[in-house]
């Protein structure tokens, strides 16, 4: 019996119904994508969604995923999430040119840039080298023409391939580094940001030069953040003020709503400034202050949340202050108008108890003690 284009087009329906429900049953997906060509098309929607690799030069890695897609569109199409976890441990166990071709470069991240459906990129344990292909992928940092738009990116451990030379024990990454990678898109819903050791190019100079060399960077010029989550390891109050300094011209538009941050010993003046220049925009704040509280006893730290507090509460008397230009009255709704600002500070602790600080601009703080 023949089916009409109508039937077909109910059967289509039917078969894509029954293999969503069957999305996070893997062997199920692979039987039924083995049934005939339309079940085997719904049936790699769900497969491909997500892909691990391991390593760049690897079997399983970065270059040889590239280059199946290449020949497959469906890979390209269908692949929205991406995790790529690093060689491991590169110490003592590669040369220089070894080395530089285990590192991840512009070409691979513009390669990456062309997969249309990819919204979800996890970058763990990976070399970073701006300079691994060559002259030839130099221009492609900052190219204008590249408009990549992420759900969330995560850049966890990414290291600077210049920390692994002879004589560095530590692992680190350049705000450079950082910039050039940050630089191939245009917007970022989640941005998560742990970086090891974060150091300003010319890491051997005085903090003065430090400064100087801070203000010779090249930022992405049209990056758009929704929320932000930061813990930057830096070694003393100077490079964790350039993290921050680099975080917040990175932010540059009025897009930022959500702040999240572990803050350590040394962050909390970094963090402050932070706070202060953003509080305009920022509309939920997460603070992990375990570190400090491994330390502080009987309350002690509430004066860390009090400074940061003390700045958003300024922001939005600001905020709220009459225009001395008289209002045009618009037909909008009351409900349009924009939630309070939620400010939560977290830490390991035996008890915990609600601060509440009411203010007229609805804001409220949560601190366990």
């Amino acid at each position: 019996m023949e089916l009409s284009l109508g039937d077909m087009r109910l059967y289509n329906e039917l078969v894509d119904m029954v293999i969503d429900h069957l999305h996070d049953d893997k062997a199920s997906l692979v039987a039924c994508s083995l049934t005939s060509r339309m079940w085997r098309n719904s049936s790699q929607y769900h497969l491909l969604d997500s892909i691990t690799l391991l390593g760049v030069t690897s079997e399983r890695g970065l270059e040889a995923f590239l280059a199946q897609a290449q020949q497959s569109s469906r890979i390209r199409h269908y692949v929205r999430e991406l995790r790529i976890y690093g060689e491991g441990s590169w110490f003592g166990k590669y040369n220089a040119a070894e080395l530089r071709q285990l590192c991840f470069g512009p070409k691979s991240l513009h390669s990456l840039a062309q997969m249309p459906a990819l919204r979800r990129l996890f970058l763990y344990d990976l070399l970073w080298d701006s300079r691994r292909d060559g002259p030839s992928g130099l221009p492609l940092i900052r190219r204008v023409g590249i408009c990549w738009v992420l759900e969330k990116l995560v850049l966890q451990h990414v290291t600077s391939s210049r920390f692994q030379d002879p004589g560095q024990i530590h692992h680190g990454v350049y705000a450079q580094d950082i910039l050039d990678i940050l630089s191939f898109f245009s917007e970022i819903k989640v941005l998560c940001f742990d970086t090891p050791r974060f150091e300003v190019d010319g890491c051997e100079a005085s903090p003065p030069h430090v400064e100087d060399n801070f203000l010779q960077l090249q930022f992405p010029p049209r990056l758009r953040i929704s929320s932000l989550i930061a813990d930057p390891d830096a070694l003393d109050n100077i490079r964790s003020s350039m993290a921050y300094n680099m975080l917040d011209r990175v932010c540059r538009f009025n897009d930022l709503h959500s702040f999240r941050v572990r803050i350590k010993p040394g962050d909390i003046e970094a963090v402050s400034h932070f706070v202060s220049m953003r509080a305009h925009s920022i509309r939920h704040y997460q603070l992990d202050m375990s570190a400090h509280l491994a330390l502080a006893r009987y309350g002690k730290h509430t004066g860390i949340v009090d400074t940061i507090y003390s700045h958003i509460f300024q922001a939005q008397r600001r905020r709220s202050r009459p225009s001395a230009y008289p209002r045009v009255p618009t037909s909008k709704p009351s409900s349009s108008a924009r939630p309070a600002t939620r400010l939560t500070a977290s830490g390991n602790t035996s008890s915990s108890r609600s601060l509440s600080c009411p203010t007229r601009c609805g804001a409220s703080l949560s601190a366990p003690t």
